[in-house]
């Protein structure tokens, strides 16, 4: 069984957070999405597997080698708070978040970081 977790941390990682390009979006939040997890063996647990090995090992948080018993990092960080959304109406639910944690002009500040660290991610992913 699973349900989802918002967690609100960081929109820039901190391994970014110094570079010019993100500036802009060094003190915004995100609202990230993952999973709890039930399983008989290792009771609730997280699940995140937001970044992918190689962007891993160029230092974003996550788990490469999962034992499937233990939480895994989150890729917002592990200090930040969180919130159990029912299941259905989760984007409402988001949204509805997100709302609260942007001043005006900041959700459109936010979608450009975004855009620029999809383009650094994927230039990290080429090698």
């Amino acid at each position: 069984m699973s349900a989802p977790l918002f967690v609100v941390g960081p929109l820039v990682p901190p391994l970014l957070e110094n570079d010019p390009l993100f500036e802009a979006g060094a003190s915004l939040l995100e609202v990230h999405e993952l999973l709890t997890v039930m399983t008989p063996w290792a009771g609730p647990f997280r699940v995140d597997i937001t970044w992918d090995p190689p962007l891993i090992e160029r230092g974003l948080p996550g788990t490469l080698d999962w034992d499937g018993e233990s939480d895994m990092a989150i890729a917002v960080g592990e200090d930040s708070p969180s919130w159990s959304p029912p299941r259905d109406g989760l984007r409402a639910a988001k949204e509805a978040l997100r709302k609260r944690i942007y001043r005006p002009g900041q959700r459109e500040v936010r979608d450009e970081i975004l855009a620029r660290l999809s383009a650094r991610f994927a230039e990290w992913r080429r090698g």
